[in-house]
């Protein structure tokens, strides 16, 4: 009896524990699986919490900068913002917006996070960028002959920044003028003769002219090295990035080959901005130009002075939360900032003329409602 049932009872005991092992075992198992594959992905290494915190910023500036093109598209007639090109300005905000969703591809979660990193970021920069050396070529094109810039009464210092930013702006006359003598060629062996270029070389020429086709061609020509040199990182295998594993942290690899390409993507980036300098580093007294060169060196000074604080920290960077947010901080800087120096200041002037005539709607409304008033009480009393 008692025997026999402490005996009936250690049996069930010992198959209880066994099977209570070997599912430990499988848990493990299951939890070491679910780990590795976190930790390929890249996932492991970067806490949750920031990717809230990374998510909420990047969403922000994203709405941001979507509602800033909805206000773009909805003053677009206006004629403040006429003289300024508003679908260039919507052009160039909707690309910043996509720069600016495309951060979130530098937290390296899997091989194709990596792969496409660099095109998704260094082509809508280097876009963005050719935009304003071509509008900043459009302005002094149209704004330099016209003012008679130019006097002979400069110091040498200005004499010699005017000479910089002259052939400058020949360098980038001539890309848009090639395009015209090809045509013109075209032309005159199909029908026997050409148009003539709306772009004069002659520097004392008054009669100056820059379409939107011509400003679209000279920034799509500026950023054909990008997309050339982003096509061949993003088709050829061999200069692909992949995601590999440290002792330490995941990062995206990149092979002899591959590290080339994208350090000449980042030289071609940049690039933009040191045109930008030379174009704005004389603006001989004109109020216009001196005002569009002050916006454009702080935008150009702004990014790199934030990008040569930020590359050190990258280089000696412990972690890959880190590494994401000091990148994003160059990329935010640039598409975010330029947008608030390039396009919400052409808008405030807009909104400056819309609340003028709401203002002067709500005061001929009260004058009228005190006319009618004035009316009623002459006929009660009459």
């Amino acid at each position: 009896m008692p025997p026999i049932a402490t005996n009936h009872h250690q049996q069930p005991t010992r198959n209880t524990y066994y099977s209570n092992a070997m599912h430990l075992r499988s848990s493990a198992r299951i939890v070491d699986t679910l780990t590795r594959g976190l930790s390929q992905s890249g996932v492991g290494d970067v806490s949750d919490n920031f990717l809230i915190f990374f998510g909420c910023v990047l969403g922000t500036i994203l709405l941001l900068q979507l509602a800033l093109a909805a206000v773009v598209f909805k003053y677009r007639e206006s004629s403040n913002l006429k003289l300024h090109q508003p679908h260039v300005l919507l052009a160039y905000v909707i690309i910043a917006a996509f720069a600016t969703g495309s951060c979130i591809l530098l937290v390296p979660f899997n091989d194709i996070s990596c792969m496409l990193q660099d095109f998704f970021l260094m082509l809508p920069i280097t876009f963005m960028g050719n935009i304003l050396v071509a509008r900043s070529w459009r302005v002094n094109i149209l704004m330099t002959p016209a003012l008679g810039i130019g006097r002979d009464d400069e110091t040498s210092g200005a004499k010699r920044r005017r000479a910089i930013k002259q052939r400058v702006l020949n360098c980038l006359t001539a890309i848009v003028t090639m395009k015209l003598s090809l045509k013109r060629r075209v032309g005159s062996e199909g029908r026997g003769g050409g148009r003539r270029s709306s772009i004069s070389t002659k520097r004392n020429s008054l009669r100056q002219e820059v379409t939107l086709r011509q400003l679209v061609f000279l920034t799509v020509a500026l950023s054909m090295p990008q997309l050339v040199v982003q096509m061949c990182k993003l088709c050829i295998p061999s200069l692909r990035s992949e995601l590999a594993e440290d002792d330490m942290y995941s990062y995206c690899e990149e092979s002899r080959g591959g590290q080339a390409m994208q350090r000449l993507g980042y030289a071609l980036s940049i690039i933009p901005l040191f045109i930008l300098m030379l174009l704005s580093m004389y603006s001989g007294g004109l109020p216009l130009l001196k005002m569009y060169a002050r916006s454009v060196q702080i935008a150009a000074l702004f990014v790199l002075i934030v990008a040569f604080i930020s590359i050190p920290a990258i280089a000696f960077a412990m972690s890959v939360e880190t590494m994401v947010y000091l990148q994003s901080c160059i990329i935010l800087t640039f598409t975010a900032g330029t947008c608030w120096l390039v396009v919400v200041q052409k808008l405030v002037p807009v909104w400056k003329e819309k609340k003028r005539e709401v203002s002067m709607f709500q005061v001929t409304k009260k004058g009228r409602t005190r006319g009618h008033g004035a009316q009623g009480e002459a006929m009660f009393s009459h």
